[in-house]
């Protein structure tokens, strides 16, 4: 998750952000296994409800007048 305050990217890119920061040495563990899979479960056993987000997106909706328009692009 501190990669998501510190470095915004794709959860796919944590673990070669984590190969890029000291967090290893601060840490005291061998993070140079951690791969994606475990980097999912970590998330997502730390995040187990998505309610905050939920919340702020109807907050956000109802302050700014915003609709439901999807806007995809490549």
């Amino acid at each position: 998750m501190l990669n998501r305050l510190v470095a915004p990217c794709s959860e796919h890119a944590m673990p070669e952000w984590v190969q890029s920061t000291a967090l290893s040495d601060v840490l005291r563990a061998d993070l140079s296994e951690l791969s994606d899979e475990r980097c999912t479960a970590i998330w997502t056993a730390s995040t187990p409800s998505r309610s905050i987000e939920e919340a702020l997106a109807q907050r956000e909706k109802s302050l700014f007048n915003l609709d439901d328009t999807y806007y995809l692009y490549d």
